[in-house]
């Protein structure tokens, strides 16, 4: 016992010397575990760095494809533009000759109408002249009747012979008829005039029409050629757009040269961090090997306490054997004294054998009880003494693992430290070329700045003075463009004016007409009246009575008054018709008067009806004339109602003759009417007119955006870099100078030009004003005219009371009704009267609302005066602008010069970016590679923190499991503690019951019991004793041999599982090493499969300290139910076989398990021999990809160079188009004349300022163009 406790002792003091070393080797992992984590975040990092690289990387691929998609798409749009350019040229010719086809025939056209409308103004003016000389005749005439007038009076008063009446009236039939004729003459030559009109407004009408499908045709082509230009725009802005993209890449590249640099510092920081790593890695070794040593020497001395602790265990169970042995001897030989006893009967000798057997049975109690206790220590002991070899193992086995994994770690970063030691040499390598090689580009690129900067501040002063005269040049042209646009817009409205102002003439010439034939009937109006005057004095003479004498008398005051009347009304008439002409001629937008036309279309009408009704009446008044002629009782009577009825007959004809001059008015009212809707027409136009001048407008704005890409093509000259190209754009400049300076001669002449038609319509317009001073006149006449009316409605009224007289005259009834027939009929002509009044008031409001739209016409004078003021602007902005490009020829000249060398520079600049370039996508290449190592790197690492946080894991349960295992032992203290006190009672108990036996003994031998009841009861008690001592026996027995069968056991399955993890860890061993990678997937695997076998041991380890603790609780039960231990231990011993099977299924599951992982691993070395694959065809496709890259920069130069070309070809038809549209042949160089056509005339002008934007989107840079810079 003594040996026993102190080895336990020597074991206690080795657990805490081992429990200090693991605190020890537990700090010590902790410090080697932050370092581990630092180098982990700086390779996650470093990592994070290469991941976002190589996104960069991917995104600039598929840059790259896009942009060779694009290149693609590029390529057939031109080649689509191409084509369309061609058909496009082939149409603007063929429209371009059937353009100068119909000009040409519209302009022949014209010169016919111009001569036509020539000869008509040639025969209105010789009309005129005729005109004036009637005015004359008639003047002359007019004095000749008023002297005849007065001869025929005196003549009438002596003769009075009805003789030359007679012969006076045939004259008169004669002028009628004569008249007439005249008059159908003149409606002839009308109905001629208006067949010409017709056919000049037909003309007119077919030349608009196609002018208007010309300019649709046109507008379609500039819809065409702009929506190509916008193709343009957006194709060099994608150009634009990628060029940013390539310098994007490039700074991309230089950005990723700064991490690279990073990388290599870190680099060499986690070199010195592998070397303190691998030092303290040594140190960790050679403590490990001592821990080892001392672990060996510790296993040594506790076999060798195990082997004395089995030697004492053997020979107390031959003690107890021998002691049982001597128990059945001794029992045997209680029996045979107690039969001898029984017969001999003697009393000393049974007292004596009690004696003994008494202290037999305490001799017996206490070696049970020792037994007992000392079974329960040795018990305890085994049980902690393989908890301990159990927790030596699984640290022996942990040591070792780790152990392994630092050895292939400390492999792993060997080998990774010499290839990143040769990469680095590498790289410093080309690093150290890069930096020369750059630094050389830098020196001469220095040089090469310096030299551009003075040159470039040279040529910027030229440039910006050429800017300068450009802005005032293309502000002069834009304002000359204008001023003759609107000088060309009011000539055409002019030379409307103008013709409507003939047509007015001519309508003038034919009132004019009109007049002279009222002039006529006044006058035989004026002969008629002193035949009336003669009649009523013989109507005085012969009448009986005063009354009628005074009657006949108001009469002849009467007719006087109305002839007088007539005679002002006549004149009134004729002024009226002379306003009415001049007011006409301004009627320019009169659209309200339509609405008037339907009721002066109305009034015609109802005047045919009135004349209807006024002859009707005049038949009437015949009929009673003739009545009363046969009805009267005296010749004198019968003469003077004769004459009356002649006056009547003339007063009706001069009725009639004024009734045709109201229809012939009508009619030249609806002929004004219709010249009102040509002047709506006219309105339209002018409209049309002004969006064609917003539309001349908005192709100056494209003149002066163009004017400003030629700028800009400018300062580009500064830094293109070929000379064919500059050379090329300083020629096109030179001509688009000489252009404009054409067009600024032209200009001027169009400005001489619109001068002289400005002085032809000066003239034109004082015409006018004459016109308009006839037309005041007119409407003096019609103010007469009116008050002449006014004269006769009164004159009407007398002659009505003088027929009422003449009823009362008359002796017969049927003299009144007659004389009652003709005052109605004298009442509907007072209200025929009337209404003509009212349509000449109307006719007046109408003339009111014409003079104030002469105002108008006033305006437009002024505006023409400050029309001249601004073209006396332009011709010196013109020349201005000629000096500006004699300037700018000679700049242009000297920019050339200058060009040509710093396109030597430039390309030098290229070819060294170029090889800059290469060297840049080789380093990109091996930052892959780069890239793809750091990742493996980086898994391995991971793999390491996941391992090292299971041992932590692990440590973390030994800690608890060793906290429970002394919760235990303090638990099974208690337990003996608490069976000693049983053992005592019990012990206790048996005195007290060893008193009762005496007791009854006594009470027996007092009674005298017999003797067969007395052997009885202690064979009883003696058999009750023996069984409790077999039960006892049987059960301690049967706890040991399943004890040690569960202890056998479990060393066999331990042993049989380090047998298959050598195994397993032999056949890993025994497999090739392929690559880096494999290895790394078989030592992961490795160590999964210690893991999970370390897992497993420690669950069982776990399983069996719950079953000790259970055994522990059965003990304590041992005493009250033996059979319930049987029952648990069965049940464990299942459990046992069932966790063998568990364990069974659990090796088979690991076997699959390492099959999937080489299954994996073989994938793994067939996937890596694709990535090596892939990557030699990286390789490959990055070398198609730069001899593409220069194809591609080949065929966008030949691109650029055609675009040139085209841009010629289209500069030249434009310049003919230009030249040829104002019908002036340029004069310039051999060469450009050789580019013009004699079929490309007459076209517009608007069709080269787009052609200036295509100039401007072509001659921009090219889309790859941008590295040289």
């Amino acid at each position: 016992m003594e040996r026993v406790c102190e080895e336990l002792d020597e074991a206690k003091a080795e657990i805490e010397k081992l429990r200090a070393e693991h605190k020890i080797k537990t700090q010590l992992s902790e410090s080697l575990k932050r370092a581990h984590n630092e180098q982990l975040i700086k390779i996650q990092e470093a990592n994070a760095k290469i991941q976002k690289q190589a996104q960069e990387i991917s995104e600039k691929a598929d840059e790259i494809s896009i942009t060779k998609q694009m290149y693609e798409e590029l390529k057939s749009s031109m080649s689509e533009k191409v084509a369309i350019i061609k058909n496009l040229s082939s149409g603007n010719i063929k429209l371009g000759i059937n353009c100068d086809k119909k000009l040409r025939k519209w302009e022949e056209e014209k010169r016919e109408l111009v001569a036509a409308l020539d000869v008509a103004n040639s025969k209105n003016m010789d009309q005129g002249q005729k005109l004036h000389a009637y005015k004359e005749e008639l003047k002359g005439l007019k004095s000749l009747l008023s002297a005849s007038e007065e001869k025929f009076l005196e003549a009438e008063k002596r003769a009075k012979e009805s003789k030359e009446l007679r012969h006076r009236d045939d004259m008169l039939h004669k002028l009628e008829e004569e008249n007439r004729k005249v008059q159908d003459q003149l409606k002839w030559k009308k109905e001629q005039f208006k067949h010409l009109e017709e056919a000049h407004e037909k003309l007119r009408g077919q030349f608009k029409a196609s002018k208007k499908e010309w300019e649709t045709e046109k507008s379609a082509l500039l819809d065409e050629i702009s929506a190509l230009q916008t193709n343009l725009d957006s194709q060099t802005r994608i150009a634009e757009g990628l060029q940013s993209r390539l310098q994007m890449c490039n700074q991309a590249l230089a950005h990723e040269e700064s991490r690279r640099k990073c990388l290599e510092v870190q680099l060499s920081e986690t070199k010195t961090c592998f070397d303190s790593v691998l030092v303290e890695c040594e140190e960790a070794k050679s403590k490990i090997e001592c821990l080892t040593d001392q672990r060996d020497k510790d296993i040594a001395s506790l076999r060798d306490l195990l082997g004395t602790k089995d030697m004492i265990h053997k020979e107390m169970e031959y003690r107890v054997g021998r002691l049982e042995q001597e128990n059945q001897e001794l029992r045997l030989s209680v029996k045979e004294l107690q039969e001898a006893q029984i017969q001999e009967a003697g009393s000393s000798s049974l007292s004596k054998l009690r004696n003994k057997l008494k202290r037999l049975e305490h001799i017996h109690k206490d070696c049970s009880k020792n037994l007992s206790a000392k079974e329960d220590e040795w018990s305890s002991k085994l049980e902690k003494m393989e908890v301990d070899l159990t927790h030596c193992r699984y640290e022996l086995e942990r040591k070792d693992t780790v152990i392994k994994e630092l050895q292939t770690e400390l492999e792993s970063c060997h080998s990774s430290i010499m290839h990143l030691e040769l990469q680095n040499e590498e790289t410093s390598l080309m690093l150290f070329v890069l930096k020369s090689g750059i630094l050389e580009a830098r020196l001469k690129l220095s040089n090469e700045m310096r030299d551009m900067d003075l040159k470039n501040s040279e040529r910027e002063e030229a440039v910006s003075l050429l800017k300068k005269l450009l802005e005032i040049k293309s502000a002069a042209l834009v304002e000359t463009q204008r001023n003759i646009e609107e000088d060309h817009e009011k000539m055409a409205s002019l030379s409307r004016k103008l013709e409507s102002l003939s047509l007015i003439e001519q309508q003038q010439l034919q009132l004019q007409d009109e007049l002279e034939r009222h002039k006529e009937m006044l006058k035989e109006s004026s002969e008629c009246q002193p035949h009336l005057t003669e009649q009523a004095l013989l109507m005085k003479s012969d009448s009986e009575n005063s009354e009628r004498e005074e009657k006949v008398s108001l009469l002849m005051k009467q007719l006087e008054i109305k002839s007088a009347a007539l005679v002002e009304a006549q004149r009134t008439i004729e002024e009226d018709h002379e306003k009415m002409a001049s007011l006409l001629s301004k009627l320019e937008s009169l659209s309200l008067i339509e609405q008037q036309q339907l009721q002066l279309q109305d009034e015609p009408e109802r005047h045919k009806e009135r004349l209807k009704e006024s002859s009707e009446c005049q038949l009437h008044l015949k009929e009673q004339a003739l009545l009363m002629k046969s009805d009267s009782e005296n010749s004198e009577r019968e003469e003077k109602v004769s004459l009356l009825m002649k006056r009547l007959e003339i007063k009706s004809a001069a009725l009639v003759e004024a009734q045709r001059t109201i229809e012939e008015d009508h009619e030249k009212m609806a002929s004004l009417l219709s010249k009102i809707e040509s002047l709506s027409l006219v309105e339209r136009q002018q409209l049309q007119l002004q969006d064609e001048l917003e539309r001349h407008k908005e192709t100056l704005k494209e003149s002066s955006e163009c004017q400003l890409h030629l700028k800009e093509q400018a300062l580009l000259m500064k830094s293109d870099s070929e000379n064919s190209e500059r050379e090329e754009k300083v020629s096109l400049l030179m001509k688009q100078l000489e252009i404009k300076s054409a067009a600024l001669v032209e200009a001027q002449r169009n400005i001489e030009e619109d001068h002289e038609k400005m002085a032809s319509l000066m003239s034109k317009i004082e015409s006018s004003s004459l016109i308009e001073q006839q037309q005041l006149q007119l409407q003096d006449e019609l103010e007469r005219q009116k008050e002449m009316l006014k004269e006769s409605s009164v004159c009407q009224l007398h002659l009505k009371e003088q027929a009422l007289l003449m009823k009362s005259d008359l002796e017969n009834s049927e003299r009144e009704v007659k004389v009652s027939f003709l005052m109605k009929q004298l009442e509907i002509k007072s209200a025929a009267l009337a209404e003509a009044q009212r349509n000449i008031e109307e006719d007046h409001e109408k003339m009111a609302f014409l003079l104030s739209k002469i105002e108008s016409l006033r305006l437009i004078e002024q505006q023409q005066l400050q029309l001249q003021d601004e073209l006396e602007r332009h011709k010196e902005m013109l020349k201005e602008s000629s000096e500006c490009q004699l300037c700018l020829k000679e700049q242009a000249l000297w920019m050339k010069s200058d060009l040509k060398k710093v396109h030597e520079a430039l390309n030098r600049a290229n070819d060294e970016l170029a090889g800059k370039f290469c060297e840049g996508n080789e380093l990109e290449f091996e930052l892959q590679i780069w890239k793809s190592i750091a990742q493996r790197f980086k898994a391995n690492l991971e793999e390491n923190q996941r391992m090292r946080k299971e041992v932590e894991v692990s440590l973390l349960e030994e800690v608890e499991i060793e906290a429970t295992l002394k919760q235990e032992k303090d638990s099974l203290g208690h337990a003996l503690e608490e069976k000693d006190r049983r053992i005592d009672d019990l012990q206790r108990q048996l005195v007290f019951l060893d008193k009762k036996l005496k007791i009854r003994e006594t009470g027996k031998e007092k009674k005298k019991i017999p003797n067969g009841l007395q052997k009885e009861i202690e064979c009883l008690e003696q058999e009750s004793m023996q069984r409790e001592l077999e039960g006892a026996i049987l059960a301690h027995i049967n706890a040991e041999r399943s004890y040690e069968h569960e202890k056998d056991n479990f060393l066999r399955l331990v042993e049989e599982r380090d047998q298959r993890i050598d195994d397993l860890h032999r056949l890993f061993m025994s497999s090739p090493t392929t690559s880096f990678s494999t290895q790394l997937a078989e030592k992961q695997a490795e160590l999964d499969l210690v893991h999970g076998a370390w897992e497993k041991i420690a669950t069982s380890a776990v399983l069996k300290e719950m079953e000790i603790q259970e055994k522990a609780l059965v003990l304590t039960e041992l005493e009250d139910d033996f059979s319930n231990l049987q029952k648990k231990l069965e049940s464990h011993l299942s459990s046992s076989e069932e966790e063998g099977e568990e364990i069974a299924t659990e090796l088979k599951a690991k076997q699959l398990e390492i099959r999937k992982l080489t299954s994996v691993t073989d994938k793994l070395e067939s996937e890596n021999r694709i990535l090596v694959e892939d990557v030699k065809k990286l390789l490959s496709n990055r070398d198609s990809l730069l001899d593409f890259m220069g194809s591609v920069t080949e065929k966008v130069s030949q691109f650029s160079v055609e675009d040139k070309q085209l841009m010629r070809v289209w500069e030249r038809i434009m310049q003919n188009f230009d030249n040829n549209g104002r019908g002036i042949d340029l004069k310039g160089n051999n060469d450009d004349d050789n580019l013009f056509d004699p079929l490309k005339e007459n076209m517009n002008i608007h069709h080269s300022l787009t052609t200036k934007r295509v100039e401007a989107t072509t001659d921009e840079r090219s889309p790859l163009r941008a590295l040289n810079n």
